[in-house]
């Protein structure tokens, strides 16, 4: 087969794939223009991208490039079964056997062919060991697809070596040697990884979410060592990056990469394309590939987009509906993808699937989702902007902001909100944030302590100032001046007083109240009853509301009102005021307080005025018991 013809199917078939069905035969009998044999091999090829499992991973052209290679297909089958041959497509099955028969234990250069491994972007690729006796060593020896054939095929895997020559970084696998065999087929020798795809890894391992994140920013190296190369790797995907049993990351094919140089010759860039193909992974195609635009560093900060909502969620951003070629185009081109919060949220009747996936990541659905909530939805999003302009500046710049979230720093791609870092500065000094917490709320108590005590500290002194002034006033009618000469008794002084202490304290009832109880009980000790009686009211009165019933300075001046009453004869009121203070002195106080025992003797003299002798004397017996017991215990007798 001609490499001219070769090129014309795998353009065709790639235009029809992003056709609906009901449009592929009108395009096909236009383009074949009654070609049968060159509508038969588009067809054939079509078949295989519409029956390919994998369609989300793999291009129609690589799947049918595997099932060539005696992956899905025995080689027996397809070199002696005529019908397997002709639905295969004639021409494209029997020059792929051709150049796959008998490889193995083919010699390229220092090195044996083993077994097939697989088929990449650009070529086919083969395990290999070292036979030059050397030393020993595996290696993975890369052919040229024969799909990709001719001059500018050639030209393009070529320049893989080149490119990948240029790398040296742990994270990327190694290239060992470039040459052609003897059949001029070009082919690299490139490091043997023996791991597992970073997704399947993941999961195998459980992974939680910091260490996927973790193990993510080692692509992020690999990727920006290229691009500081100036080398756009274009393809980046699970199944290119594998992770070996000691968890090192090594990305792999750069087979498509774009060299940032090459836009200086566009021309020469645009023939290959032509020729060779679009070379992508249609799943992990940034907007501006599958709609023909430039291609940038942002192109790969797309699909690492793709790839960390992959590991994060275990889902893929378009959705997990996407089953054509053209839906998954319109979707990444038009349709935004969910936060990855909200993708893991435990809804509908996939709850058993939920858990099953937020397990494989260490996690509930809940946990899982807090975890995603916040800087990783941003990070994810900011990555998957369909505007390049929009994505992160460079790989550089994603990393930054994910090792920002490890260390719950402020990540760039968030406002600059003082609430968001405040939130982030505790988070991330939570033990000194805790102590200077605490210092503070020490410092906030003894403050308030200090304003309190300032505060009592005034009021006592405005208090005395107070009482200082009122006293002052009482005793300056013995002045002189004021007196006129004449002698001033003890009485007139105590009448002025109580006159004046209403207008004196005004402004401290508390004082004003004690002061009222002195003039009171002086009043009563001088037999001025009538006098005493109506302050000693007042006191209770004031006392009561100002201090409370239970406080042992309104409880006294109850008591002593109660005494007054007494001595006026006012028994009644005496008695009944005594008994309701008492009942509260034995409540409050106890029945043995000196207090209890003065009202309960002051009680029973009421009784013995009233000729109640039996209960008086009762009264007066117990408090005697009382008072007998409270001596014996303060002396140690009994």
């Amino acid at each position: 087969m001609e490499p001219e013809y070769q090129s014309r199917i795998e353009q065709l078939v790639q235009e029809a794939l992003g056709l609906g069905e009901n449009q592929r035969d009108e395009f096909l009998e236009q383009q074949c223009a009654g070609d049968a044999n060159l509508r038969a091999e588009v067809e054939s090829l079509l078949a295989f991208g519409k029956d390919a499992e994998n369609f989300m991973e793999a291009p129609a052209l690589q799947v049918a490039a595997e099932v060539l290679a005696g992956e899905d297909c025995g080689t027996e089958r397809a070199e002696d079964d005529p019908a397997s041959q002709s639905q295969l497509g004639h021409g494209v099955a029997s020059v792929v056997y051709k150049a796959q028969a008998g490889l193995a234990g083919r010699q390229i250069g220092a090195y044996t062919l083993v077994s097939h491994i697989g088929t990449g972007g650009m070529g086919t690729v083969w395990l290999a060991e070292r036979s030059d006796g050397r030393f020993q060593r595996k290696a993975a020896v890369k052919f040229l697809s024969l799909a990709l054939a001719g001059p500018a095929g050639a030209e393009r895997f070529k320049r893989e070596g080149s490119i990948v020559g240029r790398l040296a970084h742990p994270h990327i696998a190694e290239l060992i040697d470039a040459g052609v065999s003897p059949e001029g087929q070009p082919y690299l020798i490139l490091e043997h990884v023996e791991g597992e795809r970073i997704d399947e890894y993941c999961d195998r391992h459980r992974l939680d979410v910091e260490a996927r994140v973790r193990l993510f920013l080692d692509v992020l190296a690999a990727v920006a060592h290229a691009h500081a190369n100036l080398i756009v790797h274009r393809d980046l995907k699970p199944s290119n990056v594998l992770v070996r049993n000691d968890a090192q990351v090594k990305l792999l094919d750069f087979g498509i990469a774009k060299l940032l140089e090459e836009e200086g010759h566009a021309a020469t860039a645009t023939l290959l394309t032509q020729e060779a193909g679009a070379a992508l992974t249609p799943a992990y195609a940034a907007p501006e590939q599958v709609t023909g635009g430039p291609i940038t560093t942002a192109t790969d900060v797309y699909a690492l987009g793709v790839l960390l909502y992959k590991l994060l969620t275990g889902q893929h951003p378009s959705g997990p509906d996407i089953h054509s070629h053209a839906n998954l185009v319109k979707a990444i081109v038009d349709t935004e993808p969910q936060r990855l919060s909200d993708v893991v949220a435990p809804s509908g009747p996939d709850t058993e699937a939920v858990k099953a996936n937020a397990a494989n990541r260490a996690n509930t659905p809940d946990k899982l989702r807090r975890a995603l909530r916040g800087d990783l939805d941003t990070i994810a999003a900011k990555a998957l902007k369909k505007n390049a302009k929009e994505r992160y500046a460079s790989v550089a710049a994603m990393a930054e902001d994910l090792q920002h979230y490890l260390k719950h720093e402020p990540i760039g791609a968030r406002p600059d909100a003082f609430t968001y870092r405040a939130a982030k500065f505790v988070r991330r000094n939570r033990t000194v944030v805790a102590a200077a917490a605490g210092l503070v709320i020490l410092l906030a108590g003894f403050g308030v302590m200090q304003a309190m005590q300032l505060r009592r500290t005034t009021r006592e002194r405005d208090r005395a100032n107070r009482i200082t002034e009122f006293m002052t006033n009482m005793f300056k009618v013995s002045n002189p001046s004021e007196a006129l000469g004449n002698s001033i008794t003890a009485r007139e002084i105590l009448d002025k007083a109580s006159k004046e202490i209403d207008s004196g304290l005004a402004r401290d009832p508390e004082v004003q109240a004690q002061m009222m109880y002195v003039i009171g009980d002086v009043y009563g000790n001088l037999g001025l009853y009538s006098r005493a009686e109506p302050l000693l009211a007042r006191v209770v009165e004031v006392q009561r509301r100002v201090l409370g019933p239970e406080k042992l300075d309104t409880l006294r001046s109850e008591s002593l009102l109660g005494w007054n009453l007494r001595k006026e004869g006012r028994y009644a009121e005496a008695e009944k005021l005594y008994r309701e203070t008492l009942a509260m002195q034995r409540h409050v106080l106890g029945p043995e307080h000196p207090d209890t025992l003065l009202s309960m003797n002051g009680l029973a003299g009421v009784l013995v005025r009233q000729g109640r002798y039996a209960e008086a004397e009762k009264l007066n017996r117990e408090t005697l018991e009382f008072d007998v017991e409270s001596s014996d215990r303060n002396t140690g007798t009994r």
